[in-house]
């Protein structure tokens, strides 16, 4: 059972503050229940119950004491669960959703000025705008079975916008109030088999549950069908957006690692440029602007030559195509992978291998962030763009953690999400991530070392704060243990995760846990000489005999598995 069948249910007993305004229960304080449920059992004796009832309340119009009665009947059928069960299932398999524009009030009058005026306001742009999206639903339909999630994001957004009315329809004369009428038969018959049929309390009966399927189970069936779409709509896009988020993290760095000269494309600011290292240090910084051809190409290429860069990334914002062709046309010395020597030019001395275009998505949001200014103090916050587009054609993960997963570009309605869980399951992802690939212990951020399953921000600080007071890279896994805070339940939790590429002992340098070393060293004995095997199991890449696993104390693919 799900928390909406309870509150379905917790709904039919529950005390209504609102209950002493509705028809039914003004027509039972004048007394009509009685006739009411007369009418329901259809006893032949209603009609004289009816006139003595009019007799009673003094009223002149018969219609009055038919329709309080019929109000009381409504809302029986509007709070049968039977009768909202089905509407609930009918409108779930036949139920169409429709869409029709609306024109908010003084848009029409704004748009031939919009066009011809240019000293609109932002609230007009936004609303010409917001009425342009919705142009592409209007008089839309289409089943609830076959309305995709990001269509249904879409038309609530232009909804909330009030430039699109979203409704959901049902034929409920069809299939719902059939099923009212059903529960009405439910109640006993007065006077036998031959009083069954009374054709006044029939009317009376088809006439209510007309009424309260229209007033009370329709709207409720279209609530919950609204609601219901807009649940799994926000549940596949944030699934979407966190495959997205991973797909983004995963993507393979650099290699081989080496210098990179990163351009932020702008017209009126120029664009800013950065020169990084392969270790992520900036190495200088400058603006060159596009209406300058000239004197940018040959700025360029010296910077190219002076730091033997090895990849141009370009970001792929405004004026990123103009840049990208100023880059292509500036004669740089590229390295021509080809063995004909005739086909090879000045090229062979260069380090440089291309350009790339790259997301600069979030870029902005960290130049002005706490963690940026952190890592680049005395940088200017327009040039440290550059530096994040440089750092994440280097190695994307260990950038884009330092970025909300929700500004990195790749989702469409992530903000319509309920944070929460949309935090959590990014949390997930990028945690996933960055457990997937491991982070080195020498060259890794506190960004990315918090984002280590099982180690805490502080430790993370303390790892980097002990690195750079040492003035040396740690030497091995076993390193951590010393520092504070990393206590031997957070190392067991975390060494799996750890790397150490300049380590002498190779197992350091992979996804081996450090309580499997004597086991794995045991395996590489027994299997080859060739320390280039354990690179293979240790990526999942091979399996051990049950023979050999025996023999050394371990079963079949354990070693695999701990990796």
């Amino acid at each position: 059972m799900t928390l909406r069948d309870m509150e379905e249910l917790w709904r039919t007993i529950k005390p209504d503050a609102k209950a002493s305004n509705t028809r039914a229960k003004k027509a039972k304080e004048r007394g009509l229940e009685p006739l009411a449920e007369m009418i329901a059992r259809r006893d032949f004796r209603a009609v004289s119950r009816m006139r003595e009832e009019k007799k009673r309340l003094n009223e002149k119009d018969e219609e009055e004491i038919w329709k309080g009665a019929r109000d009381i009947l409504s809302e029986w059928v509007g709070n049968e669960s039977l009768v909202r069960e089905c509407a609930k299932e009918q409108m779930g398999k036949f139920g169409r959703v429709t869409c029709a524009k609306v024109l908010p009030a003084g848009v029409a009058g704004k748009k031939d000025n919009t066009n011809t005026n240019n000293k609109s306001t932002p609230k007009e742009r936004r609303e010409q705008k917001a009425l342009e999206s919705a142009e592409r639903y209007d008089n839309f339909s289409a089943l609830v079975t076959h309305v995709k999630p990001h269509q249904i994001l879409a038309m609530n957004r232009a909804e909330t916008n009030g430039t699109l009315r979203v409704k959901v329809e049902l034929d409920y004369a069809r299939q719902v109030i059939p099923a009212a009428e059903r529960f009405m038969r439910s109640f006993k018959t007065a006077g036998g088999d031959e009083q069954k049929y009374n054709k006044v309390c029939e009317e009376q009966i088809k006439m209510a549950c007309e009424d309260g399927v229209k007033r009370f189970v329709k709207p409720w069936a279209e609530r919950e069908m609204r609601t219901q779409l807009k649940e799994e709509a926000l549940k596949r896009a944030s699934l979407d957006f966190a495959a997205n988020v991973k797909a983004l993290l995963l993507q393979p760095p650099l290699r081989p690692q080496g210098t990179v000269l990163a351009l932020d494309p702008g017209y009126r600011a120029g664009c800013k440029c950065a020169v990084v290292d392969k270790m992520g240090n900036v190495l200088e910084t400058f603006v060159c602007y596009l209406h300058k051809e000239m004197e940018m190409k040959k700025k360029i290429k010296n910077v190219c030559e002076q730091y033997k860069v090895s990849v141009i990334a370009i970001g792929d914002g405004t004026a990123s195509r103009e840049t990208e062709t100023l880059v292509a046309n500036s004669n740089l010395n590229i390295i021509v992978d080809d063995d004909d020597d005739d086909k090879k030019n000045d090229s062979k001395n260069s380090c440089l291998r291309g350009w790339v275009v790259t997301s600069e998505a979030g870029a902005s949001i960290y130049s002005a962030s706490e963690i940026a200014t952190k890592e680049l103090p005395n940088l200017d916050v327009s040039l440290r763009g550059a530096v994040s587009i440089a750092r994440r054609v280097q190695d994307p993960l260990a950038e884009l953690v330092k970025l909300d997963p929700k500004h990195v570009g790749v989702g469409m309605y992530q903000h319509d999400a309920k944070s929460g869980a949309l935090d959590k399951e990014l949390d997930y992802v990028v945690e996933s991530a960055v457990a997937s690939v491991g982070v080195d212990l020498n060259t890794a951020s506190i960004s990315l070392l918090s984002r280590v399953p099982g180690m805490t921000k502080n430790v993370a600080k303390n790892i980097v704060e002990e690195r750079e007071k040492r003035g040396r890279a740690y030497s091995s896994k076993t390193d951590a243990k010393t520092v504070k805070g990393c206590g031997a339940k957070t190392f067991e939790q975390i060494a799996g995760f750890l790397r150490v590429a300049e380590s002498d002992d190779i197992l350091d340098r992979t996804a081996v846990h450090t309580e499997s070393y004597d086991v794995a060293r045991k395996l590489l004995k027994k299997c080859t000489d060739d320390a280039s095997l354990l690179e293979t199991l240790a990526t999942g890449g091979g399996n051990i005999s049950a023979e050999v696993g025996k023999e050394i104390g371990v079963e079949k693919n354990t070693l695999k598995d701990m990796a």
